[in-house]
């Protein structure tokens, strides 16, 4: 029988996956489409065997360029003209993630 991972929401015990990998695509499709809020962490702790979401405050968030089959997104045209860094969030070539995710 497959092992099941354990589900953690603000360290809470919420349920299990029989496939982790889709629930976190999931929740990380889920995220990036701004249903749920971009400053949700979405963990997936393979040595504990857990995934752990938090939605608390106090945890800290850093912007970081993102990478879509190990290639930067972010390319030299898209810095062209005046340009905020919201911009560049909401079109998906910078994204929040805190230290452990």
């Amino acid at each position: 029988m497959k092992e099941k991972t354990k589900i953690m929401f603000n360290g809470n015990w919420i349920g299990f996956a029989e496939s982790p990998e889709k629930v976190i695509g999931f929740l990380k499709k889920t995220r990036d489409s701004g249903k749920i809020s971009e400053e949700v962490s979405i963990v997936r702790d393979i040595v504990q065997n857990e995934i752990k979401i938090y939605t608390d405050s106090g945890r800290c968030l850093r912007p970081l360029f993102t990478v879509e089959n190990n290639k930067l997104k972010l390319r030299p045209e898209d810095l062209e003209g005046p340009f905020t860094f919201n911009e560049l969030r909401k079109r998906g070539l910078v994204e929040y993630l805190d230290v452990e995710e």
